[in-house]
């Protein structure tokens, strides 16, 4: 009997090497099965920081697929990291609140009751921006451009690694609150968005899927991305808290 795998060669399966923010943690669980079961191809996920895909990307390693946020984009294509032919807008995220599930909301209506929810809470948690996290580094950058004083600083409790483990440390009460994407509050159980910053300190963030040159999976790589704006994948993202492209 002709084992598996080499059928699978043999009728021009592949695997494709994906790498990606944490954006599509949600979706990924559904959406990868789906794409496997009508594509015949498999996918393998690596899931770290946008700064991680940026700094992986940049050092030379060679997924077949990867996904980046905007500001990332034009370094990726100066340093010849994507290939223009299979480059797709996905769709985008918000900055929002995450708080445990049933909590009051949080007055979110301008910078000054941002500011009190802050100063009133004993605890925030937002991403460490030493690991790479896009919007802890946003949230830094909002506390100088807002002139947060140290009070207000004081009440950061940076969590390491992705945006779902900041919205884990309001579940498990670790922090009165917490800000990171949308995306990243939506798929953690006992969490949920309690609302965006207000326009004046929000920003969205849009990710791109594109191949990596390089790639000896292009066609399957291609079908990949086309998959994540197909409906079934646009109704999904939604669900999750990602605006479709």
């Amino acid at each position: 009997m002709v084992p598996a795998l080499n059928v699978g060669l043999e009728f021009g399966m592949a695997e494709i090497k994906v790498l990606t923010p944490g954006m599509f943690r949600g979706v990924f669980p559904t959406l990868v099965p789906q794409f496997e079961q009508t594509s015949g191809h498999t996918v393998a996920l690596t899931t770290v920081t946008p700064g991680i895909v940026k700094q992986k990307l940049l050092g030379g390693e060679n997924p077949d697929v990867a996904f980046a946020v905007d500001h990332q984009m034009k370094d990726l294509e100066q340093a010849g990291r994507v290939l223009a032919s299979g480059c797709t807008e996905i769709g985008r995220v918000f900055v929002a609140a995450a708080i445990r599930t049933g909590a009051p909301k949080l007055d979110l209506s301008s910078t000054d009751s941002v500011k009190r929810e802050i100063r009133a809470a004993k605890a925030v948690a937002i991403n460490d921006p030493k690991g790479g996290s896009n919007i802890g580094c946003y949230m830094m950058e909002l506390a100088d451009r807002f002139s947060f004083d140290d009070e207000l600083r004081s009440r950061f409790k940076l969590i390491p690694g992705s945006g779902d483990k900041t919205s884990e440390a309001v579940a498990r009460g670790e922090a009165d609150f917490g800000f990171t994407i949308s995306s990243e509050i939506i798929v953690v159980k006992g969490a949920e968005i309690s609302g965006p910053l207000p326009p004046e300190m929000n920003s969205t963030f849009v990710t791109y899927g594109f191949l990596v040159p390089g790639t000896k999976q292009a066609e399957a790589g291609k079908a990949f991305i086309k998959f994540m704006v197909s409906p079934e994948a646009k109704a999904l993202l939604k669900l999750q808290g990602i605006e479709p492209s």
